[in-house]
């Protein structure tokens, strides 16, 4: 029967070498540490031709979405994904009154159809290599939703800029890590009345917004909700966004989002390296000690080697 602790090269049992470097090892900790790195992308839809109103970008953190997701609470690069206006669906009309008397002609009209979004910030304000598709948008619009006091119309702030779209369609995030697990925090707009319920769904995960949560920053029109899952082996997340049921104006609106993708990476602890350095020393340091013990027992013992040519 074969037995490792016999087998011996120059002297040495390798067994039991294999045996004090595996405890040696053990003894000075060295092991592989788990880190996260993960990628978190914010971004809020709205209106490229500043039409009803120029668009606010969001500059702070969500409060809602830091409260039900705290990774959020660090979330203050936000993306201006924006579409241009479009004639088509309930939202348009030719002039708009922004409340002090002044009527702004509507843009010209855009076509109808897929748009994307490449390269978008992450939180650190580097871009991230994820992109964001939709295979149909009608449009993008700011809402007017209040005026300042000294008069003229405020700027559309989240959730009142949206991009909208008048039938069920597709959106896809790409770049992703493959295989990760995500959350996505999506901000929708679904008024009281009339409804725009939209139902979002990745996989076995789905957000109707009939069920979402009014959102703090405008709880009589917008809500939110979550979708979570685990990115394909591509890298991407394909969802669909519907028109739901009750929804008599055929027409429904996003107005944000926010992608937090966990990548689990493993990395070697601070001071493996050197522990490992020192291990190996002391381990080399024995064999030679073991091999000048064996020479001295069998007479060919020689002071002027070198421990190098010894060993």
């Amino acid at each position: 029967m074969f037995r490792l602790s016999k087998v011996v090269v120059r002297g040495i049992p390798i067994g039991l070498t294999l045996v004090r470097v595996s405890a040696l090892l053990t003894l000075l900790g060295l092991s592989a540490a788990i880190a996260r790195a993960d990628t978190i992308i914010s971004a809020q839809f709205g209106n490229s031709q500043n039409f009803q109103v120029p668009l606010l970008l969001q500059q702070d953190v969500e409060p809602d979405a830091a409260a039900a997701v705290p990774v959020f609470q660090n979330s203050n690069v936000w993306n201006p994904l924006l579409a241009p206006t479009s004639q088509t669906g309930p939202t348009a009309f030719n002039t708009e009154d922004h409340g002090v008397g002044q009527l702004v002609p509507r843009p010209a009209a855009s076509p109808a159809g897929p748009i994307s979004f490449s390269n978008l910030l992450n939180n650190l304000g580097v871009t991230s290599g994820v992109n964001l598709s939709i295979a149909n948008i009608n449009g993008g619009f700011n809402t007017l939703e209040r005026a300042f006091p000294q008069g003229g119309p405020a700027p559309a702030e989240l959730p009142d800029s949206f991009v909208f779209s008048n039938s069920s369609t597709q959106f896809t995030f790409s770049g992703l890590a493959p295989n990760s697990p995500f959350t996505l925090f999506i901000y929708a707009t679904d008024p009281v009345f009339p409804r725009q319920q939209a139902v979002f769904s990745v996989g076995n995960s789905t957000f109707d917004t009939e069920n979402g949560t009014a959102m703090t920053l405008e709880p009589t029109c917008c809500v939110f909700g979550t979708l979570t899952g685990t990115v394909d082996a591509s890298g991407d997340i394909n969802g669909t966004w519907n028109i739901g049921t009750d929804n008599p104006v055929g027409e429904i609106a996003w107005s944000g989002f926010q992608l937090v993708d966990v990548v689990q990476e493993t990395v070697p602890e601070p001071n493996e390296a050197l522990l490992l350095s020192i291990g190996l020393g002391l381990l080399l340091l024995g064999v030679v000690r073991r091999r000048a013990a064996i020479r001295r027992a069998a007479g060919n013992y020689d002071e002027s080697e070198t421990a190098w040519r010894r060993f």
